[in-house]
């Protein structure tokens, strides 16, 4: 049976916490004190209007198998935060029925898209497959140390209101077909995916949110920096023809100096991204993982038809 995780599941929950693991052997296992799972539980089932829900898949009052999502508010799209089972078997077969169940709701409720990502070696890319998910890009993620430098010659400027329209440009320009037909192919997918919003004057202006810079050349956004203190992660995006190797790195530096200096930072990089990758290395950020980001599509994509002139 599968269904909606409930606050009266709190003690069958904790017992599934201590044994489940997302078929990657006992390093993919839930982690943490039971403390902060309770409030995984609590957080997940009990917040009215909550960004974050959560299904379990049951049997005789033993979950065996749990799936949540979350979903910006205003989006059409949802992202798998966690995909969890209990060893055994029948392990696939219990999560491939909560993916596709997953799909079913997600569909009812007028979502797009569905996104997970997994490890490139995890088992579960096979179930993702046969629950209907496919992968369009695989991303490595890199670690080092939280110093930058801000003295480049060309810096970056922080990102506007009206700059929209040519971030959406760049994208377009900066990122193959194949990940722009999974990811945003409009301008209304694209902000969905990007989930920046202006800040306002009368706002506080929190060190540790998001931050995001462009580079221009001319009326041109040849580079997009993402970054984001508290996770402590920047996201680099460029449009490697309109960048050399040079001013990668000052822009990795550049964005590195704006997380904290203490601790290390991580910077994700996907296989078409070569150029920011050997910027990485060459910074001495070393690999740590590496992802298959998949999506399944909920919706289908309809062509409008317009009446054009006929040749005589």
């Amino acid at each position: 049976m599968i269904r909606p995780l409930h606050p009266t599941d709190m003690p069958s929950y904790m017992a599934f916490a201590n044994k489940a693991c997302s078929g990657d052997g006992p390093q993919a296992c839930e982690t943490g004190h039971a403390s902060s799972r309770l409030l995984r539980v609590l957080g997940g089932s009990l917040a009215l209007d909550a960004p974050i829900h959560t299904w379990v898949y049951t049997e005789k009052r033993t979950i065996r198998g749990l799936v949540s999502i979350r979903n910006r508010r205003g989006a059409a799209v949802w992202q798998v935060e966690r995909l969890l089972g209990l060893p055994g078997h029948d392990m696939d077969c219990v999560l491939e029925d909560l993916l596709v169940h997953l799909a079913a709701v997600g569909a009812d409720e007028g979502i797009q898209k569905v996104f997970l990502n997994l490890p490139s070696s995890s088992p579960l890319i096979p179930v993702a497959r046969r629950a209907g998910f496919y992968g369009y890009t695989i991303e490595r993620l890199y670690r080092g140390a939280g110093q930058g430098s801000t003295g480049s010659a060309d810096v970056p400027r922080v990102r506007r209101g009206l700059d929209n329209l040519a971030l959406f440009e760049h994208y377009n320009r900066a990122v193959p077909l194949r990940v722009r037909q999974a990811e945003a192919l409009t301008l209304q997918e694209w902000r969905w995916l990007d989930g920046w919003t202006p800040r306002r004057h009368w706002r506080l202006s929190l060190s540790r949110t998001r931050q995001d810079y462009l580079l221009e050349r001319g009326d041109r956004v040849v580079a997009w920096l993402r970054v984001e203190p508290a996770r402590r992660v920047a996201r680099v995006s460029l449009e490697e023809a309109q960048v050399s190797q040079q001013q990668t790195g000052d822009l990795l530096a550049f964005a590195i100096a704006h997380l904290p200096a203490s601790g290390s930072v991580y910077v994700p990089a996907r296989e078409y991204e070569t150029s920011l990758e050997s910027s990485l290395l060459q910074l001495g950020f070393s690999q740590i993982g590496e992802s298959v980001l998949t999506v399944k599509p909920l919706s289908v994509r309809v062509l409008d038809r317009c009446l054009i002139p006929a040749r005589a």
